[in-house]
């Protein structure tokens, strides 16, 4: 279902978006962005005062065709780019250059493609390797070789890239025209050769453990590399129609149809069981550990299956999860934020699945972010409250009273990095995963 949202400034300037129900917050914001021709911070419900999650879905936050959406105009600042998987961080500055810490092998060092790096748009990972979409639809990549680092054999193809997703070794690109380029180690989905004549009218692209998955603006599904991740769906072809949504676990994907019907395939035990999720009804969102799903209904509701030691059992917060707007995943554990603020956390305490210790402050939460071990949740007054393995990500202690106004939060696989108001980058987790920023704000700043 198609929504039309209109997204209005102070000033009177509006724009009108159309997208699927299932689309994000943010996607709503990044498409008010390119109409208006500015920068917009938070969203607000006109006449609730009440932000909008940037991570739920447009239809999760109560949103309906018609409904107008109140914008703050903000001025450019540093965004910064990671995944739960990666092993550095990449901030692009206002003016697209870039700036990159962590595991230098990694992508953390990103000095051999520095003059290539401009006027850059955003930031992809794969576990040891980087991409960067630059605004003139070019790829930039460094890192390790083997894991997408290198893209030289196809450098002339990058050409109009629009969007991009990885597997932890590989990257695939999107371009305007709804082609797709694949490159990386080929068993871990480098090689889209062998579907590249079903490549057409690509609208999103999915990344496992191993294999990807694109989905086209018909619906369809196109699927390649690592059959045990997940990179051949052809005992589910007839039921991938309508498909509105991708997500995957490790070696699972599970796609989420127009009717709010699900399908998976892929390895059974790390979420591919399809008597478990083939019953699922209503659903308009679903997230991913490395073994396991949680589905969000439209009534609020939450479904999860997979291994369950990775999430994939949340029988005993089921009471909890009710009018649920998002989740976010760790590597082993779900974390939900409800309507009201309050996260209900679940699976492998190593991972984060027991917020015990620090459950009387979850409460007036607005995002929730995750390295592959931990979580970190930002509340409305720009306060932090981390939980989950302490060495990854889940004591900020250290830097608590640098956590103020905090208004981005990204993780890498044990490390998170924030941003405050101030513009200060404040970091913590594990060193090799990029907690080590200490000259990085200085140079955010520098405008080349």
């Amino acid at each position: 279902m198609t929504l039309a949202v209109s997204v209005s400034l102070l000033s009177g300037q509006s724009a009108s978006v159309k997208l699927e129900k299932h689309c994000s917050v943010d996607e709503l914001r990044k498409a008010a962005e390119a109409k208006l021709g500015t920068h917009l911070g938070v969203l607000v419900a006109q006449g609730e005062s009440r932000v909008l999650n940037s991570s739920s879905t447009l239809q999760s936050q109560g949103l309906t065709s018609g409904d107008v959406v109140c914008a703050l105009a903000r001025k450019p600042t540093v965004n910064i780019f990671s995944s739960r998987q990666a092993h550095c961080f990449a901030a692009v500055r206002e003016d697209g250059t870039v700036v990159t810490w962590g595991e230098e092998e990694s992508g953390g060092d990103s000095s051999d493609v520095q003059d290539q790096l401009v006027n850059v748009r955003e930031v992809h990972t794969s576990v040891r390797a980087c991409a960067a979409i630059r605004k003139d639809g070019r790829v930039v990549t460094w890192g390790c070789e083997d894991s997408g680092g290198d893209s030289s054999e196809v450098e002339n193809e990058l050409w109009n890239v629009q969007k991009m997703a990885s597997t932890a070794a590989a990257f695939a690109a999107c371009r305007e025209d709804g082609s797709v380029v694949a490159w990386g180690d080929v068993d871990w989905g480098g090689d889209c050769s062998c579907v590249q004549d079903q490549l057409h009218n690509v609208v999103q692209l999915c990344g496992s453990g191993a294999a990807f998955a694109a989905m086209t603006a018909e619906g369809g599904v196109i699927t390649w590399g690592s059959v045990g991740h997940g990179g051949d769906s052809s005992e589910v072809a007839d039921k991938l129609t309508e498909v509105v949504q991708i997500q995957a676990t490790s070696s699972a994907f599970a796609a989420i149809r127009s009717d709010g019907t699900v399908v998976v395939w892929g390895d059974p035990d790390l979420g591919a069981n399809a008597s478990l999720a083939e019953g699922l009804k209503f659903v308009h969102h679903i997230e991913a550990t490395v073994g396991a799903f949680a589905a969000i209904h439209d009534d609020g509701q939450v479904t999860a299956w997979g291994f369950k030691e990775l999430g994939g059992d949340a029988a005993p917060v089921q009471d909890q999860l009710v009018e649920v707007r998002s989740i976010r995943a760790s590597g082993g554990a779900f974390a939900a934020t409800t309507a009201d603020g309050t996260v209900v956390a679940w699976g492998d305490p190593d991972y984060g699945g027991n917020s015990s210790s620090v459950q009387s402050k979850l409460v007036d939460v607005i995002e929730v972010a995750a390295t592959e071990s931990a979580f970190a949740a930002i509340k409305v007054d720009g306060s932090v409250v981390t939980w989950g393995h302490r060495e990854f990500g889940g004591d900020c202690s250290r830097v608590q009273e640098k956590l103020v106004m905090v208004q981005q939060v990204v993780p890498s696989a044990g490390a998170f990095a924030a941003l405050t108001a101030f513009d200060v980058l404040v970091t913590w987790g594990h060193e090799d995963c990029g907690n080590d920023s200490q000259e990085i704000s200085k140079l955010l700043l520098r405008s080349s």
